[in-house]
């Protein structure tokens, strides 16, 4: 990764490698990410942390909103908790994907440098 990408550059990489993980982007995408594979990987990377940051703000929320709930007030924090379950469960499975990417991606790295070193020889 010999390159310098722009701000702009990176986002926009990043909205592509997500409509990927969404399963939500046609062939030419695929084709445009596999030919970037390391930025692919460091994106994968960082939208992980991103998300496993996310999840961990979002528990503390949940523990927050409950404890300043009234002691009477158990529906509410029945309330609370679904929609957090219901959340995080998606979320879950967004990062299920990010990590089935990122291991099809040092797959990929990986197959790329054996071939280089067979070549080389």
């Amino acid at each position: 990764m010999d390159e310098v990408y722009s701000e702009e550059q990176l986002i926009r990489f990043k909205e592509l490698v997500i409509s990927d993980i969404k399963a939500e982007c046609d062939q030419d995408v695929k084709d445009y990410l596999n030919s970037y594979l390391y930025i692919w990987l460091y994106t994968l990377q960082s939208l992980r942390r991103d998300v496993e940051l996310q999840i961990s703000c979002q528990n503390s929320k949940l523990k927050m909103d409950i404890a300043n709930l009234k002691i009477d007030d158990q529906s509410q924090a029945d309330e609370l908790k679904a929609s957090h379950y219901r959340w995080k469960m998606s979320v879950l499975k967004f990062l299920k994907n990010i990590e089935s990417k990122t291991l099809y991606v040092k797959m990929i790295i990986q197959a790329s440098n054996k071939e280089k070193k067979v070549s080389q020889q």
